[in-house]
């Protein structure tokens, strides 16, 4: 039996183990008023029984219809101005300056207290971009981001469809965001599932490939991600997170510095998140096997990322972040030790010109937050490559400059500055500027210039 036979037979499995009950929500209002970045996890059903407050998107995040039928609208609209000078390091144009667009709309259609459909629709576009769209990361006509039909209980759910996936921190698996324009959705099935020792949550997927025209995105002969994540039920005030996950990639062609070959990567790890007393740490460590073509992976990640707030008014935060990303060690000697997120967040600021695979990093921040709402952080980035002899790839995994054991393994460094200010629950307003200084290793590249960054984003959701 292969392996789509074999997670389709588990989650039958697991759907039958669903008993019909639906637990009553229990939150406050506010918290149930959250506008959540995955949208596709909220539920708006408690407006039936009245608001103590009132907003006037409640009208359509509540539509009663015949039946116990319920309808919830939403979107979320961002324009995203970015201005480079020096684009990668000065091999783009000098100056470019533009305004990515994105839409997501998004309808969540309640057949029953167990049944659902949900689906939400993308656009997005970057007029102005001197070069035009870059391919797969900015433009997308319209199409399906996720649709997906859901059974659902006081013990969990089932998805099947189209839809978004974020396992922990996101820095393994996570939707495509940030200065990125198009989202990555995934088409598959996803079955959470609660047990008395905690949550236990199984998927499969295969990566749709985002692409320019209407409805023209697909998900035929691309890679697929399969996997599970446990999450135990630690009791005790102040119990810390633990994640525990195992994940499995096909990619039919993989491509390193060290060659192109079909790529078959599996991921064990484990995450760790705790607070104490004014201090919070994230502690992420994952190791990576399975075979490259005739040769093996072998490769490893270490995530820490914590800090401690003062009490004082402006609550000030003195925070880190240190990244450690293997890279492959020889290339052609049959091992391939370059790590490889599936699509996780980007460590390294607002916007980053190189991504996860054969980088390390460490950085340093400190915020504030001056008025409610209003969130003003600086921090430095101090970047290098794991390993001489491998290249430094792209947030999207292109190799952007080659291996050289003989060259100086220093990237770079990076300073930013960043705003960020809640208006209210619907609009986020974020200004950031930035300098990466290349360091030796980019300058001994063909063309070697610092960048300079600037980006003022407005985010509209309802």
């Amino acid at each position: 039996m292969n392996i789509h036979r074999r997670v389709a037979a588990q989650l039958m499995i697991a759907l039958a183990l669903l008993q019909p009950s639906l637990a009553a929500a229990a939150a406050p209002e506010p918290a149930l008023r959250t506008l959540r970045f995955s949208r596709e996890d909220e539920d708006w059903r408690w407006l039936a029984q009245g608001s103590r407050e009132h907003d006037p998107f409640d009208a359509i995040k509540y539509i009663a219809l015949p039946g116990n039928t319920a309808l919830g609208l939403g979107a979320d609209v961002r324009i995203y101005g970015e201005h480079y000078t020096n684009e990668n390091y000065g091999t783009g144009v000098h100056i470019n300056d533009y305004a990515q667009t994105r839409a997501l709309l998004h309808a969540d259609l309640r057949l029953t207290d167990h049944w659902r459909v949900f689906t939400q629709l993308q656009h997005e576009d970057v007029p102005g971009r001197e070069g035009g769209p870059r391919r797969v990361i900015d433009r997308n006509d319209l199409d399906i981001n996720q649709g997906f039909v859901e059974y659902a209980n006081d013990k969990g759910w089932l998805r099947l469809g189209r839809q978004e996936l974020r396992i922990g921190a996101g820095r393994v698996i996570a939707p495509r965001d940030g200065f990125l324009n198009t989202r990555q959705p995934l088409d598959g099935a996803r079955l959470q599932y609660r047990l008395p020792a905690g949550r236990v949550e199984l998927f499969s997927f295969h990566q749709v490939q985002v692409k320019p025209r209407l409805f023209d995105d697909s998900s035929g002969g691309m890679p697929h991600w399969w996997g599970g994540q446990f999450t135990p039920a630690l009791k005790g005030a102040g119990a810390p997170t633990l994640e525990l996950y195992f994940l499995g990639y096909d990619n039919p062609k993989g491509t390193y510095w060290d060659g192109a070959a079909r790529e078959l990567r599996r991921t064990v790890g484990t995450r760790l998140f705790m607070q104490r007393k004014g201090w919070d740490h994230d502690l992420e460590a994952n190791y990576q096997f399975g075979t490259f073509g005739t040769g093996h992976i072998s490769a490893w990640s270490l995530n820490s990322e914590g800090g401690y707030t003062f009490d004082h008014r402006l609550k000030p935060r003195l925070g880190w972040y240190l990244s450690l990303n293997s890279g492959d060690r020889k290339a052609g000697d049959g091992e391939l030790n370059t790590y490889r997120p599936f699509m996780g967040r980007n460590p390294w600021g607002q916007f980053a010109p190189y991504g996860f695979p054969n980088a390390d990093g460490i950085q340093w921040n400190l915020a504030i937050q001056p008025q409610p709402g209003l969130k003003l952080t600086a921090r430095q980035f101090l970047v290098w490559r794991n390993s001489a002899a491998d290249g430094l790839y792209t947030g999207g995994f292109l190799v952007f400059r080659p291996g050289n054991p003989a060259q100086s393994t220093h990237i770079g460094t990076q300073s930013e500055l960043l705003a960020e200010y809640d208006h209210s629950r619907h609009l986020r307003v974020t200004a950031a500027i930035s300098h990466a200084q290349a360091g030796r290793y980019i300058q001994q590249g063909t063309v070697g210039k610092s960048i300079d960054y600037g980006a003022l984003v407005l985010l509209y959701r309802f």
